[in-house]
């Protein structure tokens, strides 16, 4: 079982950036369950506890706390930004961060902005920070910044249902894709019960050949038979 950990920025008292009638906090909020949600009704064996799961007010050692103490394999610490211009999606690992964390933004990076392509967000990039979340966490930690809530088209997608689907789905796949987990409903290929009974039948068949239709001891069950072979073959069955 992988124990994802889904940090909701901000909350409480504290509503992180506003703009355009929007509040980080709520945004957060919003993409963090859905990512819990997602993540648990389409892949198995993988747990996602939350950091605040309602508008609760919650310091940054609380948070990294909690993750470390619940030995999570990941965390995730889901933002929204604010600064003007052209708006857009980017992530951020410590500084001084592991290869696995790295590892961890870039496929969780691509993943939410292949999801976002269609809607033409602009790609701010991969970047690094001293930032509490990723640098106090003991597992791979990412921190994302999902869209610019003061920048009016960033902040008219935001208010979309189906956007704040959307960039859940981009954390959803990539966490998929960095634990290796397997969807729900595949089913692994199994050999057909039967198949022992087949290879014996085969073999069973090989012997009467060799020992009735003059093939070489040599020929494998598995192998062609040539034309003039099997005019021998059918001129003894007919005997």
């Amino acid at each position: 079982m992988k124990t994802v950990w889904i940090d909701a920025g901000h909350g409480g008292k504290d509503p992180g950036a506003t703009g355009n009638g929007l509040k980080e906090k709520d945004i957060t909020l919003q993409l963090s369950l859905a990512i819990k949600r997602r993540l648990e009704s389409q892949y198995e064996g993988v747990k996602v506890l939350l950091s605040r799961s309602s508008d609760a007010d919650m310091t940054l050692k609380e948070r990294t706390d909690k993750a470390n103490q619940a030995s999570a394999d990941i965390l995730i610490s889901v933002h929204c930004n604010a600064g003007g211009g052209a708006g857009g999606f980017e992530s951020y690992c410590y500084t001084a961060a592991s290869a696995a964390s790295r590892s961890l933004q870039d496929v969780l990076h691509n993943a939410v902005m292949t999801e976002l392509k269609p809607y033409g967000v602009n790609d701010r990039g991969e970047k690094t920070k001293n930032l509490h979340m990723v640098r106090e966490s003991k597992m791979p930690a990412v921190l994302t910044e999902n869209l610019f809530v003061d920048v009016v088209n960033d902040a008219n997608k935001l208010k979309q249902q189906e956007v704040i689907e959307v960039i859940a789905q981009g954390h959803v796949r990539g966490v998929a894709q960095f634990l290796g987990l397997k969807p729900k409903g595949v089913k692994q290929q199994q050999e057909p019960a039967d198949s022992g009974a087949k290879q014996t039948w085969k073999e069973s068949g090989r012997e009467w050949l060799i020992t009735h239709a003059g093939i070489s001891p040599d020929w494998k069950a598995t192998d062609l038979i040539d034309i003039g072979t099997l005019g021998t073959i059918l001129s003894r069955l007919q005997k």
